[in-house]
């Protein structure tokens, strides 16, 4: 028993042994300078833990719905009815106000009233969405329906070209203001939100005037052929509420 080094004194009998206890207090009374290196340790941790916070989460921007939305087609291979069915669907369901579409070949335009059944079958399940008016419709009660606007190639540049005759022949003072009315009267006006879909670098013609505060997203097609998923019409839609609109300020 008694070759049995000091440091293995605790694998001895509970009669004659140091406890494992009594054996590291012996250690740290010989290695002061290991009592304090765990003192340190300790108290850094506790600093650490003390000074940590979580990096606050960032928020994603809040969806901001545009009032008037426009869809321009570049590319004569994407326009379908049944895009235009599912973008006004998707349009009453996230309350935009307004809608317009423009194709320069007037594809829509000669088809509106396949357009307008289509759209009837469509809804006729749905009787507690809100209505939809077209141009030349009017309801003076219907304050909450979706107004929807086809223009063609005739309501392009030549639109703006119009109304500066009307002026002139007029005895109307020729200004900004004015010239707005004029479109005004032709359900051109200023859209919110601009999507351009086709590869063509140009809005095919698409009335210049009423550009200048609006914002502007192009896509070559839609994600499926000839139909708008809710899932994308949302991502144009948080695009757009990306945007730092600051309307020419």
């Amino acid at each position: 028993m008694d070759g049995l080094g000091a440091s293995h004194c605790y694998l001895r009998g509970p009669s004659d042994s140091l406890t494992v206890v009594e054996h590291c207090d012996k250690k740290l009374e010989t290695s002061p300078i290991l009592f304090v290196n765990y003192i340190f340790g300790f108290l850094l941790l506790l600093r650490t833990l003390l000074v940590f916070q979580p990096m606050p989460k960032k928020e994603s921007p809040k969806l901001v719905i545009p009032k008037h939305m426009a869809v321009v087609f570049t590319d004569d291979a994407h326009v379908y009815l049944s895009c235009l069915i599912d973008i006004i669907a998707h349009s009453v369901f996230y309350g935009i106000e307004k809608l317009t579409f423009f194709d320069p070949w007037c594809i829509l335009e000669s088809r509106k009233y396949e357009i307008i059944a289509e759209l009837r079958k469509f809804f006729e399940s749905r009787p507690n969405q809100r209505r939809i008016l077209f141009n030349e419709e009017s309801d003076g009660e219907a304050t909450k329906a979706l107004r929807v606007t086809i223009l063609g190639s005739n309501d392009g540049r030549a639109s703006l070209v119009r109304a500066c005759k009307q002026l002139c022949h007029s005895t109307e003072e020729v200004s900004i203001a004015s010239v707005y009315e004029k479109l005004a009267t032709e359900h051109i006006q200023d859209p919110d939100f601009l999507l351009k879909v086709g590869n063509l670098n140009s809005l095919a013609g698409y009335p210049p005037w009423n550009l200048r505060i609006t914002e502007l997203l192009s896509i070559s097609s839609f994600e499926v052929q000839n139909r708008v998923q809710d899932y994308e019409f949302l991502r144009f839609l948080q695009a757009y509420s990306s945007r730092d609109r600051r309307i020419g300020k």
